[in-house]
C-alpha cells in the first residue's frame, strides 16, 4: 500500500512517529520512503485484518489502549481514525488472541492528519483530551476505562525505554529532509519529561533501573521491529 502525504516533510514525519511507535514495542507495519511517478509517498507492508470495529470492541483488544502514553506523547489525536479504520484488529475469528495494529499514524507529531501544522510544544494535553469524548469521542472510545494505575504503569516502561540516547539514535537514523532534527529531538525530550512530572516519576530515577528489566533489555532496536523499520 503506497500512501501520497502532501509534502515530503510530512511523509518523514510519518515515517519517525512509526518508527517510534516501534521502538516502543507497539504493532505498526513496516513503512519505506518511496519515489514514485516523481511523487513522494510512504509504502506500507499490507497487514491481514479488519478495520472499522467500534470503540467498544477495540478499547477490549489487546494492543490498543496498552500504547495510550505513547499515542499522547506523539500528539496523535487521529490513532482511531475517523471511522476507527486508523486501527486494525488481526487474529479475529481464529485461534489465540487478537492483535491491533496501528496502521495509519499520520496524524502523529507535528503535522496534522490532513497536514499544516499543529504548533506542538511541551505540554501533553492529549493525556487528558485523548480521555475526553467532548473533545475527541472516537479516542475516548477506544480508552474507555483506562485507569490512574494502568496510565502510570505504562509511563514507568515509557520512561525506561525512551531514553535521551534512544531519542537521538532513531531521530538521527532518519532519511535527509526530516523538518528540524534538532527540534524534533528536543520537543520529544520535553513532552517526555512532561509526562513523568505529570505521573510523579523522574526520567533518571527510571533510566537507572532500566537495565535490570527484562522487558527493556528486548526493546533494543535489533531485537524488536525497529531494526526492520530503520533498514537494518
Amino acid at each position: 500500500y503506497v500512501k501520497y502525504p502532501k509534502s515530503p516533510e510530512i511523509a518523514l514525519e510519518e515515517i519517525l512517529a512509526n518508527r517510534l511507535y516501534a521502538y516502543a514495542g507497539a504493532d505498526v507495519p513496516e513503512v519505506q520512503l518511496v519515489t514514485i511517478g516523481g511523487k513522494r509517498g510512504i509504502a506500507s507492508r499490507i497487514v491481514e485484518g479488519r478495520t472499522g470495529l467500534d470503540g467498544a470492541a477495540l478499547s477490549a483488544t489487546p494492543g490498543v489502549q496498552d500504547w495510550f502514553i505513547v499515542d499522547s506523547w506523539l500528539a496523535n489525536r487521529d490513532v482511531a481514525g475517523l471511522t476507527f479504520d486508523n486501527l486494525l484488529v488481526t487474529g479475529l475469528g481464529k485461534p489465540g488472541p487478537n492483535a491491533a495494529w496501528r496502521i495509519d499514524v499520520g496524524g502523529a507529531l507535528r503535522f496534522r492528519a490532513q497536514g499544516g501544522l499543529k504548533g506542538l510544544d511541551a505540554t501533553v494535553g492529549e493525556l487528558t483530551s485523548l480521555l475526553d469524548p467532548s473533545i475527541n469521542r472516537h479516542t475516548a472510545a477506544i480508552f474507555k476505562g483506562l485507569g490512574p494505575a494502568a496510565q502510570k504503569a505504562q509511563v514507568v516502561k515509557f520512561l525506561a525505554t525512551f531514553s535521551d540516547a534512544a531519542i537521538d539514535k532513531i531521530v538521527a537514523a532518519m532519511p535527509p529532509g526530516l523538518r528540524s532534527p534538532a527540534e524534533v529531538r528536543q520537543l520529544l525530550k520535553d513532552r517526555r519529561q512532561f509526562i513523568a512530572k505529570a505521573f510523579g516519576l523522574d526520567v533518571d530515577w527510571i533510566a537507572l533501573r532500566k537495565e535490570g528489566a527484562d522487558w527493556t533489555r528486548a526493546l533494543d532496536a535489533g531485537d524488536t521491529p525497529l531494526g526492520r523499520h530503520m533498514g537494518q
